[in-house]
């Protein structure tokens, strides 16, 4: 039956995959750690809608019922970013993908199952990196939430507005030049902080914390290396940074760009009587 044979692929490759971090976790039991990830990824792949979808939509859709549970799961497990769960979801994939009786490339179903769950993983280290940040900055947790908020709903349109320069196509076909690469992370930066200053303004201004040329600087900082140098993860997206690499926490781009907001920001005020002027002391 089709699913004793999707457990059976499930419960192998996790088997396989917790042996690979089980050194990680001394508070867990390899068998309890494999339980748990089994559990939620046959649950997932148990829908029966999945074999109404073509393929390429069953794969994605299951992944991500897979990564909700999952997460839930074990989202906290030190072990969590480090196993690698793709043979397991790929695998279940495929056997649910014949079961429909569509006829696909083994590689393909692989290649969208590895990409959804990439993704999945990287938005959950972004959420998890921008909470960390946020934290260090401001320690109320209402406060905290607003610009949390505000970060994650400026992130997107601050990379769309980036990728859609004009040089999409080039960069698909032949790639972009340095200088191009530099500009768009430089375009993405500027929006995603001015939106997201914008947004959470007046929580920030109702808190104890100066809102500062210093303070955004080194928020921004934080931000580019939020678990520290030695990390390679960045909250800067690799979408933009893969040729360049992440820039340096020193990254000279930063003063000038908050500066130059502040300056925005303040004109801004001028026509806004209604609501504070930002100071910018303390960075210049």
């Amino acid at each position: 039956m089709l699913h004793d044979r999707v457990h059976d692929v499930i419960y192998n490759a996790v088997t396989q995959a917790v042996a690979s971090v089980s050194h990680l976790d001394s508070e867990c039991s390899e068998a309890d750690m494999a339980k748990r990830i089994v559990k939620q990824i046959n649950k997932a792949a148990s829908d029966a809608s999945l074999l109404t979808m073509r393929w390429e939509q069953a794969c994605q859709e299951f992944v991500q019922k897979a990564m909700h549970g999952y997460s839930a799961s074990c989202g906290d497990a030190v072990w969590f970013y480090d196993i690698d769960l793709v043979p397991a979801l790929a695998g279940a994939a495929m056997e649910i993908v014949n079961a429909s009786g569509q006829a696909c490339n083994p590689h393909g179903v692989w290649e969208v199952c590895q990409m959804e769950y990439e993704d999945k993983l990287d938005r959950m280290m972004l959420d998890k990196a921008l909470w960390e940040v946020v934290g260090s900055f401001f320690t109320e947790d209402k406060v905290r939430g607003k610009v949390f908020n505000a970060l994650s709903k400026a992130y997107w349109p601050a990379l769309d507005d980036a990728l859609n320069d004009g040089n999409l196509h080039r960069d698909i076909l032949y790639g972009l030049d340095p200088n191009t690469d530099l500009k768009r992370v430089e375009a993405f930066t500027r929006r995603w902080i001015d939106d997201s200053i914008s947004r959470a303004w007046a929580a920030i201004e109702q808190s104890p914390v100066e809102l500062t040329e210093t303070l955004v600087q080194d928020l921004l900082k934080e931000l580019i290396a939020p678990f520290g140098v030695e990390h390679p993860f960045s909250c800067l997206p690799g979408a933009l940074t893969e040729r360049l690499g992440r820039p340096p926490p020193d990254w000279a781009f930063i003063r000038p760009c908050v500066n130059e907001l502040f300056r925005s920001w303040n004109g801004e005020v001028v026509a806004a009587p209604n609501k504070k002027r930002r100071r910018g002391g303390g960075g210049g």
